[in-house]
């Protein structure tokens, strides 16, 4: 009697002890705010899916009507990886290829901009580029902020979406070296850069030609960039077991990306031959078959897409900026400096409202 009582009991603490393990890996792996708020509502399938659409439109409102009306448009949408590995003959006259460059203020708003790119163009029409283990944010937010965005891969994976790094090579050159002009100002670095350097810039890339003194030792930062880049793609697929094909650089706020910048550095014809990456978002190669779309100006286009002018582009996206929250945002000069991440990039300046 007591041995069919201790094997009921081992029988039912299996049974409980599988349900449980079963409930929260699938829990751990389909996370995302949307998901978070519909199931908590108990909501039937086809019902969820209706709800979680509502959810991801409240949330972001000018991002549903600027592709609703782009598509209804003729616009074809497309994410890097296809774009890349198409025929630039073949591409069609109206054509978006859609980049989201994601940092920690944007994590919750990408799985809604997600959610809304399903619904209205279907899954697999836009590349996501991270800022996974960037030394700067890192420093800033702490290590969570890089479970936050395993959440988001993991998500984005699922649905079989193209997602790559958001990368700094500068940071990560200053991270590692330690270089002497880590902490000059902006107006040192760019007269040393200005009387010392200039661009040689094609259609295909650009080489940094010394005219005076190589006073950053330019030949030391793509040498351990070149083994830099290998070691965080390692690292990259090693975290989110996918591979790496591009890059996007991005415009990180250290002074030295104000003068040798991330987008110059990774279209170097020198890196780019070592075939480390195939791409990065800023190629001279890309540039000169799409024009580009930024929303970093929250540009008037994006309440009013119908102003921009037929033909193919480039959209960077920050979902951040698709939010309500954008509110806070401000382009007068009344109120405190506060630059956005990949505003330096293109050495765009306007002002913010402080955030709370």
């Amino acid at each position: 009697m007591i041995r069919i009582v201790f094997r009921k009991s081992l029988l039912w603490a299996c049974i409980v002890s599988f349900i449980f393990v079963f409930q929260y890996s699938c829990g751990k792996k389909m996370y995302s705010p949307v998901n978070s708020h519909i199931s908590s509502h108990g909501i039937k399938d086809n019902q969820a899916m209706s709800r979680r659409d509502s959810l991801a439109i409240a949330k972001m409102p000018q991002y549903y009507k600027f592709l609703t009306t782009l598509k209804e448009e003729g616009y074809e949408f497309m994410d890097f990886r296809t774009y890349l590995h198409t025929d630039t003959s073949g591409l069609p006259g109206k054509l978006l290829v859609l980049r989201h460059d994601v940092h920690y203020r944007d994590i919750e708003w990408a799985y809604y901009a997600f959610q809304i790119e399903k619904m209205v163009i279907g899954s697999g029409h836009s590349t996501f580029y991270i800022l996974l283990n960037d030394p700067e944010e890192i420093a800033r937010s702490g290590k969570q902020v890089e479970n936050d965005y395993m959440g988001l891969i993991r998500h984005l994976d699922s649905n079989h979406v193209d997602i790559e790094p958001h990368i700094s090579p500068i940071d990560l050159y200053i991270d590692t070296r330690h270089p002497y002009w880590a902490k000059d100002p902006v107006d040192t670095l760019k007269k040393l850069f200005d009387r010392n350097y200039e661009w040689d810039i094609n259609k295909n890339g650009r080489k940094l030609v010394v005219k005076g003194k190589d006073v950053f030792r330019m030949n030391d930062i793509n040498h351990e960039l070149i083994t830099i880049l290998p070691k965080y793609n390692r690292e990259w697929t090693k975290l989110t077991r996918l591979p790496v094909e591009g890059y996007a650089a991005h415009g990180s706020a250290t002074p030295m990306n104000k003068v040798l910048n991330n987008e110059a550095l990774l279209d170097q014809s020198v890196l780019l031959k070592t075939g480390i990456y195939k791409y990065d978002t800023y190629n001279s190669k890309i540039f000169n078959v799409l024009s580009y779309l930024s929303d970093n100006t929250l540009p008037t286009w994006m309440s009013v897409p119908g102003n921009i002018a037929p033909g193919r582009y480039q959209l960077l996206m920050h979902p951040y900026q698709w939010s309500l929250n954008r509110r806070a945002l401000l382009t007068t000069f009344d109120h405190p400096t506060i630059i956005p991440s990949d505003s330096i990039i293109h050495d765009i300046k306007y002002r913010l409202m402080p955030m709370n």
